[in-house]
Protein backbone atom coordinates (compact mmCIF):
# COMPACT_ATOMS: atom_id res chain seq x y z
CA UNK A 1 0.00 0.00 0.00
CA UNK A 2 2.88 2.25 1.17
CA UNK A 3 4.64 1.58 -2.08
CA UNK A 4 1.17 2.64 -4.30
CA UNK A 5 1.35 5.81 -2.49
CA UNK A 6 5.13 6.57 -3.23
CA UNK A 7 4.22 5.53 -7.02
CA UNK A 8 0.96 7.69 -7.49
CA UNK A 9 3.47 10.82 -5.90
CA UNK A 10 6.08 9.99 -8.13
CA UNK A 11 3.73 10.40 -11.00
CA UNK A 12 1.98 13.34 -10.09
CA UNK A 13 5.44 15.18 -10.01
CA UNK A 14 6.18 14.03 -12.86
CA UNK A 15 2.75 15.11 -14.48
CA UNK A 16 3.21 18.31 -12.99
CA UNK A 17 6.60 18.60 -14.28
CA UNK A 18 5.20 18.24 -17.75
CA UNK A 19 2.71 20.51 -17.43
CA UNK A 20 4.53 23.15 -16.64
CA UNK A 21 7.40 22.70 -18.53
CA UNK A 22 4.78 23.44 -21.59
CA UNK A 23 4.48 27.00 -20.62
CA UNK A 24 7.34 28.81 -20.96
CA UNK A 25 8.09 31.59 -18.45
CA UNK A 26 9.41 34.40 -19.11
CA UNK A 27 10.91 37.90 -17.17
CA UNK A 28 10.35 40.96 -18.31
CA UNK A 29 11.81 44.57 -16.91
CA UNK A 30 11.47 47.83 -17.71
CA UNK A 31 10.68 51.21 -16.23
CA UNK A 32 7.79 52.76 -15.41
CA UNK A 33 7.76 56.85 -15.99
CA UNK A 34 5.32 60.23 -16.02
CA UNK A 35 3.47 61.36 -19.27
CA UNK A 36 6.64 63.41 -20.11
CA UNK A 37 8.72 60.21 -19.69
CA UNK A 38 11.15 62.64 -17.66
CA UNK A 39 10.55 61.06 -14.41
CA UNK A 40 10.26 57.77 -12.94
CA UNK A 41 7.47 56.40 -10.92
CA UNK A 42 7.94 54.59 -7.53
CA UNK A 43 5.12 52.47 -6.44
CA UNK A 44 3.30 51.54 -9.23
CA UNK A 45 2.11 48.11 -9.17
CA UNK A 46 2.70 45.74 -12.26
CA UNK A 47 0.29 42.72 -12.10
CA UNK A 48 0.17 39.60 -14.58
CA UNK A 49 -3.44 37.42 -15.06
CA UNK A 50 -1.94 34.26 -13.49
CA UNK A 51 -1.53 36.19 -10.28
CA UNK A 52 2.38 37.43 -10.14
CA UNK A 53 2.99 40.63 -9.25
CA UNK A 54 5.57 43.49 -8.38
CA UNK A 55 5.80 47.08 -7.61
CA UNK A 56 8.37 49.75 -9.09
CA UNK A 57 11.18 50.69 -6.88
CA UNK A 58 12.13 54.60 -6.52
CA UNK A 59 13.88 54.53 -9.91
CA UNK A 60 10.61 53.25 -11.45
CA UNK A 61 12.58 49.86 -12.41
CA UNK A 62 10.18 46.68 -12.03
CA UNK A 63 11.08 42.84 -12.97
CA UNK A 64 8.12 40.36 -13.40
CA UNK A 65 8.20 36.43 -14.17
CA UNK A 66 5.60 35.24 -16.30
CA UNK A 67 4.41 32.91 -18.75
CA UNK A 68 3.79 33.19 -22.52
CA UNK A 69 0.28 32.89 -22.26
CA UNK A 70 -0.01 35.64 -19.50
CA UNK A 71 -0.61 39.72 -20.02
CA UNK A 72 0.47 42.06 -17.70
CA UNK A 73 -0.88 45.53 -16.59
CA UNK A 74 -0.05 48.59 -14.57
CA UNK A 75 -1.92 50.31 -11.96
CA UNK A 76 -1.75 53.59 -10.19
CA UNK A 77 -3.59 55.03 -7.60
CA UNK A 78 -6.03 52.21 -8.66
CA UNK A 79 -6.50 53.23 -11.95
CA UNK A 80 -5.19 50.30 -14.13
CA UNK A 81 -4.04 50.41 -17.78
CA UNK A 82 -4.74 47.99 -20.72
CA UNK A 83 -3.49 44.75 -20.51
CA UNK A 84 0.08 44.14 -22.56
CA UNK A 85 0.35 40.05 -24.04
CA UNK A 86 3.45 38.69 -23.12
CA UNK A 87 3.90 37.07 -26.71
CA UNK A 88 3.56 40.72 -28.30
CA UNK A 89 5.77 42.52 -26.08
CA UNK A 90 9.00 43.32 -28.30
CA UNK A 91 11.43 43.36 -25.64
CA UNK A 92 10.69 42.07 -22.49
CA UNK A 93 14.60 43.17 -21.62
CA UNK A 94 13.05 46.43 -21.51
CA UNK A 95 9.62 47.65 -21.72
CA UNK A 96 9.28 50.69 -20.66
CA UNK A 97 5.97 52.34 -20.20
CA UNK A 98 4.67 55.92 -19.47
CA UNK A 99 1.43 56.51 -17.44
CA UNK A 100 -0.43 59.67 -17.96
CA UNK A 101 -0.12 61.08 -14.52
CA UNK A 102 1.76 64.50 -13.51
CA UNK A 103 3.58 64.17 -11.19
CA UNK A 104 4.12 67.32 -9.48
CA UNK A 105 7.88 68.58 -9.00
CA UNK A 106 8.66 70.74 -6.53
CA UNK A 107 11.27 73.35 -6.68
CA UNK A 108 15.02 72.86 -5.99
CA UNK A 109 16.21 73.49 -2.17
CA UNK A 110 19.99 74.18 -1.49
CA UNK A 111 21.05 73.33 1.99
CA UNK A 112 24.23 74.87 2.74
CA UNK A 113 26.54 73.34 5.70
CA UNK A 114 26.22 75.54 9.21
CA UNK A 115 28.06 77.96 9.32
CA UNK A 116 27.21 80.54 12.22
CA UNK A 117 29.65 83.75 11.08
CA UNK A 118 28.20 83.01 7.58
CA UNK A 119 24.61 83.12 8.54
CA UNK A 120 25.38 85.75 11.09
CA UNK A 121 26.35 88.21 7.88
CA UNK A 122 23.67 87.21 5.65
CA UNK A 123 21.16 87.92 8.22
CA UNK A 124 22.67 91.11 8.68
CA UNK A 125 22.15 91.64 5.06
CA UNK A 126 18.88 90.30 4.48
CA UNK A 127 17.92 92.28 7.49
CA UNK A 128 19.90 95.20 7.36
CA UNK A 129 17.08 97.70 7.74
CA UNK A 130 15.63 96.36 11.02
CA UNK A 131 19.56 95.69 12.74
CA UNK A 132 20.23 99.58 11.43
CA UNK A 133 17.00 101.07 12.80
CA UNK A 134 17.81 104.47 14.32
CA UNK A 135 14.60 106.70 15.86
CA UNK A 136 13.57 109.71 14.00
CA UNK A 137 15.38 112.62 16.01
CA UNK A 138 13.83 115.84 16.84
CA UNK A 139 14.17 118.38 14.49
CA UNK A 140 12.87 122.19 14.23
CA UNK A 141 10.92 122.68 11.45
CA UNK A 142 10.03 126.32 10.00
CA UNK A 143 7.33 127.33 9.24
CA UNK A 144 6.30 128.29 5.94
CA UNK A 145 3.44 130.48 7.53
CA UNK A 146 3.86 132.49 10.97
CA UNK A 147 5.80 131.20 13.85
CA UNK A 148 5.35 127.33 15.07
CA UNK A 149 7.53 124.52 16.72
CA UNK A 150 7.12 120.68 15.46
CA UNK A 151 8.53 117.37 14.46
CA UNK A 152 9.61 116.29 12.06
CA UNK A 153 8.19 112.64 12.04
CA UNK A 154 10.19 111.28 8.80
Amino acid sequence: MKRLYSYTGFFLVLLLTALSAGAQSYRIKGYVYDSSRNYPMEMVSVISTSGHGTVTNGEGYYEIEVTERDSIWFSYLNKSTVKFPVLKIGNPMQFDISLQVNVPVLKEVKVLPRNYRQDSLMNRQDYAKIFNYQRPKLKTVTPTMGAGVGFDLD
